[in-house]
């Protein structure tokens, strides 16, 4: 047991290991040497390592001794025979304290135990989404790069009920993926000015490879989280990638039609109407056209004012059973019921002030088909509708009324025009913040489309098409080439 202790005390080292530029090689090499000696330990002793791991995690700081603390987990829950009967705190305490660096190094290992905790042996699955949110957002702060381990955390997150704990991962831009070309570095992976797609990569072990089916399920799993938290606008955008998903062929898969036709719904949720402004090739806009058209003709039906009856009708005309069998039957329902709210928003652009009688008579519920009943059915609506933030406004009540009586009058908002000086000035602190958060974005873009041979092709043959035939520099060129058609072959998403 002291033989192992001494291996797995031995990095990082106490001295040696300056701040610095000129330390890096040397914390690389030693990262690397303490890897491959883990590794023998496990194969020449690893009755002895199993069997002292237990003893030895108690001597074992997760935060210091990281890649050892590992890989003594590594020895009960994936090389043992038999593992531990019950959930270890080591397990959970480990995915919450690790050292991100040094894991850099040791990511098949690391990438094993957090497969391992998605069978719900060790730990339930709240506990299991707390711990692998915590791995992912310490290895990327930024939550640009998607991984392997994306859509099984997620898939949990969502069917346990889970989500508040992967609020930071599901709200974060995705804007790199595992193979795409152009991200090797000379530097070494201890480095921590390394983009996460420098050392988040297939070969670390930090990820496995991803296909583009991994992409669209990883969206179209955030568009129902989206939903199910009441962002709609978050869900939309989520189901429009799907739906725009570039595919080698220009064709369409399941995925794609199932996030067509969310895409449709949640543009009602989100909007208030339907936008159908997608850049699509013929062959999925007929496709979409096709098997959507009992989503397009609600849309279209949801978008005229007062017209709740209608709506209602087309709605029923399709059938429960097809809403339900295609898994959208509680989306459709809340669509009925945000219909009156968006009418409500609609008359905002024709009044600035109505009694709450007025709102009755001018709106129609689309569950029902028909008026609201009283007006204090309308004065509750009202106050839902601006407790969300969905409506702005203010109900004024006469003397002697109490709320919920349906008594008084309504005025909108104008929006920008009541805001103080204050108010203002939030806003526009709001909106630098928003500016500034997407500049690694926007670098990281800028970096991988410098490197892209295709696009580079694409930039020059533009110019020359741009300078015209009588310029001696675009002659025989093409007008009608676009960046999409250089690389129709190539998974536009991961770079394979």
């Amino acid at each position: 047991m002291d033989q192992l202790a001494s291996v797995l005390l031995a990095f990082p080292p106490s001295e040696g290991l300056e701040q610095g530029d000129n330390a890096l090689p040397v914390y690389d090499r030693a990262a690397k040497e303490h890897v491959r000696a883990l590794e023998k330990l496990r194969k020449d002793k690893s009755a002895d390592f199993s069997a002292h791991a237990t003893q030895l995690l108690q001597h074992i700081d997760p935060a210091l001794n990281s890649i050892s603390f590992l890989y003594l987990l590594h020895s009960l829950y994936i090389d043992a025979v038999q593992q531990p009967a019950t959930p270890d705190e080591h397990l959970v305490v480990f995915f919450l304290r690790f050292d991100p660096r040094q894991i850099r190094y040791a990511g098949h290992a690391f990438s094993e135990l957090l497969h391992n905790l998605y069978s719900g042996k060790q730990v339930p699955a709240n506990a299991v989404v707390t711990c692998v949110s915590a791995a992912l957002r310490r290895l990327d702060p930024t939550g640009s790069m998607f991984t392997s381990h994306h859509v099984p955390l997620v898939k949990l997150a969502y069917y346990s009920n889970n989500l508040e704990q992967v609020l930071d991962i599901i709200s974060s831009p995705i804007v790199l993926f595992p193979g795409m070309r152009g991200q090797t570095e000379p530097r070494p992976l201890c480095d921590m000015r390394l983009p996460p797609s420098s050392y988040i990569t297939v070969e670390s072990g930090l990820t496995s490879r991803v296909r583009a089916f991994d992409i669209l399920e990883y969206d179209y799993l955030l568009g129902d989280c989206c939903l199910r938290l009441g962002k709609f606008h978050d869900a939309f955008a989520a189901y429009e990638r799907v739906a725009t998903y570039p595919s080698k062929d220009h064709g369409c898969s399941t995925i794609m039609v199932e996030g067509y036709n969310r895409f449709v719904l949640s543009s009602l949720l989100a909007k208030g109407t339907f936008y159908a402004r997608l850049q699509l090739t013929q062959a999925v806009s007929n496709t979409f056209s096709k098997i959507g058209r009992p989503y397009i003709n609600v849309a279209r039906e949801f978008n005229k004012p007062d017209n709740a009856a209608a709506l209602k009708a087309e709605v029923e005309k399709v059938g429960w059973d097809f809403w339900n069998e295609a898994g959208n039957g509680g989306l459709m329902e809340y669509v009925l019921e945000l219909y009156q709210p968006h009418d409500i928003l609609r008359l905002g652009d024709v009044y600035s002030q109505l009694h709450l009688e007025d709102i009755r008579t001018l709106t129609q519920s689309a569950v029902t088909g028909s008026h609201l009943e009283t007006t204090g059915e309308v004065e509750v609506m009202l106050s839902k509708m601006i407790s969300s933030g969905m409506l702005k406004g203010t109900i004024t009540k006469p003397g002697g009324s109490v709320p919920g009586d349906g008594q008084g009058y309504f005025t909108f908002s104008a929006g920008e025009q009541d805001m103080d000086e204050e108010q203002y000035m939030q806003k526009a602190l709001d909106v630098e913040s928003r500016i500034r958060s997407l500049e690694p974005i926007l670098r990281a873009t800028n970096e991988r489309l410098s490197t892209s041979r295709d696009f580079v092709k694409y930039v020059l043959r533009r110019e020359a098409s741009e300078k015209g035939p009588g310029s001696g520099v675009g002659k025989d060129v093409d007008i009608n080439f676009s960046y999409d058609s250089q690389i129709e072959d190539e998974d536009l998403m991961v770079g394979n």
